[in-house]
């Protein structure tokens, strides 16, 4: 977090104020799990962290048909997963950062009371540039990587890789736009 502020009187005791106001945040933590049936006799679907295997041999896990193995096995490398029962809370949304502007400019008034004229510029970088500004949170806490369920010989059946159905780095497009407000204050 950041705040700059600079003022100065350019006519009879009335003060001109920039402030630059600035943060920059890691995005929300997510963690990778599993989706299908109840894997654990817990009776919760989809909050079972993921398993990754050491390969496309391992015994902890049978790979169905048509389950797309590659593509999970080259996602694992992308993503730098190690083998093992993921941590949770071990993936980020991107860094998120924002600079917003404020200038004021006090007035004369009745009496003791003042009166500030502003203006408002939230999100700066957005205003002058679409890719800049931007905050990316993850959609979900969790994002379900397979489906899957357990055989009777207790290892993990992986049926579709889905990584494609849910984002980590969800862009909230709201929070990600420029905005500029004019008014005036009047303290009494």
């Amino acid at each position: 977090t950041l705040r700059a502020s600079w003022g100065h009187d350019f006519w009879n005791d009335l003060e001109t104020r920039i402030t630059l106001f600035a943060f920059a945040k890691q995005g929300q933590p997510q963690s990778y799990v599993m989706q299908g049936t109840d894997l654990e006799g817990d009776g919760f679907f989809g909050r079972h962290l993921l398993y990754v295997p050491t390969g496309a041999g391992d015994p902890n896990i049978v790979f169905a048909p048509s389950f797309d193995t590659a593509a999970f096995m080259a996602w694992v490398d992308k993503e730098g997963l190690k083998a093992g029962m993921q941590t949770r809370n071990d993936q980020h949304a991107k860094w998120s950062n924002r600079v917003d502007l404020r200038i004021h400019q006090d007035l004369p008034f009745f009496g003791r009371s003042k009166s500030r004229l502003y203006v408002k510029i939230y999100n700066l970088g957005n205003l002058f540039n679409d890719k800049w500004g931007h905050v990316n949170d993850a959609q979900f806490f969790s994002q379900q990587v397979v489906n899957s369920s357990v055989n009777d010989e207790g290892q993990y059946v992986y049926n579709n890789f889905n990584v494609g159905s849910s984002s980590i780095n969800f862009l909230q497009e709201n929070r990600s736009l420029w905005d500029i407000r004019v008014g005036v204050e009047i303290d009494f």
